[in-house]
């Protein structure tokens, strides 16, 4: 199983995470890592590496679309990052069996640049609300104002 994980970076605690993962799957996984951005910090990488899987540098986004259609499943690992928000309204990715794995601590509130909104595509029509009114059981006698 080929995975491809897209990634801005693999340093602080998403680095660590994979390292971690990584020596641990089984060989019938293949990972490659694409990194959005150069690294700063290459611990994590080189623990990666050692584990058998392949890091690269994306050229450009175009060369993520590549990865990704040569991938079984890709793995967003995603945060409030801007490298990720371009990758994500930019890039012409293919039909793909994808997953977010959300690395948001929730200690800040998320920012959700305008153009990524813009590239949602959006429904004419809007889905029937249904009444909030709570109804009581029949059993259940209510009282009126005139009965109080």
């Amino acid at each position: 199983m080929r995975i491809l994980h897209v990634t801005p970076h693999l340093g602080g605690g998403v680095g660590k995470a994979h390292a971690a993962l990584s020596a641990v799957l089984p060989e019938i996984v293949q990972q490659t890592f694409v990194l959005l951005e150069a690294p700063r910090d290459r611990r994590y990488i080189d623990m990666i590496k050692a584990a058998g899987a392949r890091v690269l540098i994306a050229d450009n986004l175009a060369h993520v679309a590549v990865l990704a259609r040569e991938s079984d499943i890709v793995q967003f690992e995603f945060w409030n990052h801007p490298r990720m928000f371009e990758c994500l309204a930019r890039a012409e990715l293919p039909a793909m069996r994808s997953v977010f794995w959300s690395h948001v601590s929730g200690i800040a509130r998320p920012l959700i640049q305008p153009a990524l909104m813009r590239k949602l595509p959006v429904s004419s029509s809007r889905p029937k609300r249904r009444s909030r009114r709570r109804r009581s059981p029949p059993c259940v006698a209510r009282r009126t104002r005139k009965s109080q």
